[in-house]
C-alpha cells in the first residue's frame, strides 16, 4: 500500500508541474516571469530583483553627458533641402537625397557614440584645469582626429549629393562649402575649442557636450531592426526610404519624449535614492506597509516611461512590417526590438532577451519535470529539480508573519510551512526513494541499462562487489 501511495504522490506532483507548464505554453502571450521576480518580498527579495537586467530602469533612463553635433546635422539637413529646391529634384531623386542625409547622419551619430567617453573626458579635463594662454596653443591631436573623422563624413555626404544631381548640371561650389575645418589648417586651441563646444574658425558649432537622456539602449535596438530589414528583405528604393523615414521618426519621437520628461525622471531617481536610504529604519507594521506601497508607487512611475518607449519600439516594428509586400513577408517576421540592456549576447533558439530566457526556462522546465514525474523517468533528478524550483518560490514569498505584504486570506494561513513548503519536502523525500522504478520508465532503464552496467563494472573491478 505504501508503494501505491508513493507512486500516486509522484504522479500527483508531476501532474501539477505538467499542467503549469502546459498552461504557460498555451498562454505564452499572457505569461511572464517578470511579475514573479519583481513581486518578491523578504530577505531574499533583492536577489530576485537582480536577476532582471536594469529592473529599476536607471540604465535606460540615466542622464549623462552626451557628445552631440545637432547644429552640424541641422546644417546638413538645410543643405539637403537647398539641393532639392535648387535642382528641382523629382520625387524619386528627392527620396534619394533624404536617404543620403539619413545614412550620413547615422554614420556621424555612431561615431560620436563610440567617441563619447573620450570627448566628455576632454571637456571635463579642460573645465578642471582652467589653462591660460590658449591663443598660442596648438590644437590637441585628439581634437584633430575628431575633426578629421567628422570632416570625412561631411565630405562623403557632399560627394553623394553631388553625384545625385550630376544629371542636372554642374554642382555649385558655394553650395557645398565644408563646415568642418580641415586638419591641414593651422588652428590654435582658442580658435576651435570654446567652452564645451568645438567650432570652426567662423564660429559655427561643430561638436559639443550636453546633459541628456540619450536613450541609446532603445535607439541601438531600433537601428539594428532597421538594418536587419534592409539585409533580409532587400527593399526597393521606395521601401528603403519609407523604412529610413520610420526609423528617424520614431528615434526623434523617443528623443523628444525623453527630453520632455527628463526633469520628472531625474526627480524620480532622486526619490528612489532617498527611499533606499530611509528603508529599513523602522520595523513597525505601518512602516513596512508604507515602505512597500512607496516601492510600488516608484515602480509604477518608472514603468510608465519604460512602457511608452517599449510601445514605440513595437509600433516601429509593426510599421516596418507594413511596408513590406507579400513576397518579402514570406521570408519570415523579424524579432521585436529588445533594448541592449535586456539583449542576450547571442540568440538562443530564437530567444533574444533575458526575460524571454526566464520565461522559456520556467515554462519548459516545469513541463519537463512534470513529464518525467508522471512517466517515472529520471525520477530522482526530476524530484530534485522540482524541489529546487519550489525553494525559489518559497524564498520569493516566505510565509513569515513579520514580512509585508502578508499572503491574502484566500490563500490560507501559514507560519513558515505553506503548501509550497509541503510540496517541496515531498519532492525531496521522493528523491530518496526508488519510486521511479515502481510503475515508471526508470524500471526499464534500471533493468536494461543500470544493472548490466553495474554488473560489468563489478566484473572489471571498477566498483567493489556486494558483500
Amino acid at each position: 500500500m505504501a508503494v501505491v501511495l508513493l507512486i500516486a504522490l509522484r504522479v500527483s506532483i508531476g501532474w501539477h508541474f505538467l499542467y503549469e507548464g502546459v498552461w504557460k505554453i498555451r498562454h505564452a502571450d499572457e505569461f511572464s516571469a517578470v511579475p514573479f521576480l519583481m513581486q518578491a518580498k523578504g530577505p531574499a527579495a533583492e536577489l530576485f530583483y537582480a536577476m532582471l537586467p536594469d529592473s529599476d530602469g536607471r540604465r535606460r533612463l540615466r542622464t549623462r553627458p552626451v557628445a552631440t553635433a545637432k547644429p552640424l546635422i541641422d546644417a546638413w539637413r538645410a543643405l539637403r533641402d537647398k539641393v532639392i529646391s535648387r535642382y528641382e529634384l523629382e520625387e524619386l531623386e528627392r527620396k534619394g537625397a533624404e536617404v543620403i542625409f539619413w545614412d550620413h547622419q547615422e554614420r556621424l551619430e555612431a561615431y560620436l557614440r563610440r567617441e563619447n567617453e573620450a570627448i566628455v573626458a576632454f571637456f571635463r579635463a579642460r573645465a578642471e584645469s582652467q589653462q591660460s594662454g590658449e591663443a598660442e596653443q596648438p590644437l590637441p591631436e585628439q581634437v584633430r582626429r575628431w575633426l578629421a573623422a567628422i570632416g570625412q563624413i561631411e565630405k562623403s555626404y557632399h560627394q553623394a549629393l553631388q553625384q545625385l544631381v550630376a544629371g542636372h548640371g554642374p554642382a555649385d561650389p558655394k553650395l557645398f562649402q565644408p563646415l568642418v575645418p580641415g586638419t591641414d589648417q593651422k588652428l590654435t586651441l582658442a580658435q576651435v575649442v570654446r567652452g564645451s563646444t568645438i567650432r570652426n574658425p567662423a564660429g559655427r558649432r561643430i561638436l559639443g557636450v550636453e546633459l541628456a537622456i540619450p536613450g541609446w539602449e532603445y535607439n541601438t535596438a531600433w537601428l539594428a531592426l532597421k538594418n536587419e530589414a534592409m539585409r533580409r528583405y532587400r527593399p526597393s528604393p521606395e521601401q528603403r526610404h519609407a523604412i529610413q523615414e520610420l526609423y528617424h521618426r520614431y528615434k526623434e519621437s523617443a528623443e523628444q519624449y525623453l527630453a520632455a520628461n527628463r526633469e520628472f525622471i531625474e526627480a524620480h531617481f532622486a526619490s528612489v535614492d532617498r527611499f533606499r536610504q530611509e528603508q529599513g529604519r523602522g520595523n513597525a507594521a505601518f512602516q513596512k506597509q508604507r515602505a512597500w506601497e512607496r516601492k510600488r508607487e516608484l515602480r509604477q512611475e518608472v514603468n510608465q516611461w519604460l512602457s511608452e518607449l517599449d510601445g514605440m519600439g513595437q509600433a516601429f516594428w509593426r510599421a516596418v512590417w507594413d511596408v513590406l509586400d507579400e513576397d518579402q513577408r514570406a521570408r519570415g517576421m523579424m524579432a521585436e526590438p529588445v533594448p541592449t540592456t535586456h539583449r542576450l549576447p547571442v540568440s538562443l533558439l530564437g530567444i533574444d532577451s533575458v526575460t524571454e530566457l526566464f520565461d522559456a526556462a520556467i515554462t519548459y522546465g516545469l513541463t519537463a519535470i512534470g513529464v518525467c514525474l508522471v512517466a517515472g523517468l529520471f525520477t530522482r533528478l526530476a524530484c530534485v529539480g522540482a524541489g529546487l524550483f519550489l525553494v525559489m518560490v518559497i524564498l520569493s514569498q516566505p510565509a513569515w508573519p513579520s514580512i509585508y505584504p502578508p499572503a491574502p486570506p484566500e490563500a490560507g494561513h501559514a507560519l513558515l510551512v505553506d503548501k509550497n513548503f509541503v510540496e517541496m519536502v515531498a519532492c525531496f523525500a521522493l528523491a530518496t526513494t526508488a519510486v521511479g522504478r515502481w510503475g515508471g520508465v526508470d524500471f526499464f532503464l534500471s533493468h536494461w541499462i543500470g544493472r548490466p552496467l553495474a554488473r560489468r563494472l563489478r566484473e572489471e573491478g571498477a566498483v567493489p562487489r556486494e558483500p
